[in-house]
């Protein structure tokens, strides 16, 4: 297995990974095959799939179901919104924890002074 060990010890991001890439493919595909053999025709994973049968039955004048594809679909939209506000949220914390904190750990613990925005000599 040298390609896995390869991967592994990579520097690269682990999303530009061909192995993370292979998985995610994979276990997409099997959630997509579940819940559209097991759980009413309705894609979980991709939301392409869902957009083109509601597009079909739209087309076809079947507006009854429409409905059973539109929920998924505005409920997808829904969760990645909530994602993107949760994001924005610990991005925005973390820019201020930086900003009134801007030493990091190993210089807050070299007891050298240094790290300090201030002078600990009094001017006389």
């Amino acid at each position: 297995m040298p390609v896995l060990s390869n991967h592994y010890t990579s520097r690269r991001q682990m999303s530009e990974s061909l192995v993370t890439a292979a998985f995610l493919s994979v276990s997409g595909g099997l959630q997509d095959a579940y819940t559209y053999i097991s759980r009413g025709k309705v894609f979980a994973n991709a939301q392409t799939g869902n957009i083109v049968l509601l597009s079909q039955h739209i087309c076809d004048g079947d507006f009854r179901s429409v409905m059973h594809y539109l929920v998924p679909l505005v409920f997808f939209a829904l969760g990645v919104a909530a994602a993107e506000l949760i994001r924005q949220k610990y991005q925005l914390a973390r820019k201020k924890h930086k900003k009134h904190n801007p030493t990091n750990w190993s210089e807050a613990l070299s007891g050298d002074g240094t790290h300090l925005s201030y002078s600990s000599t009094t001017e006389k």
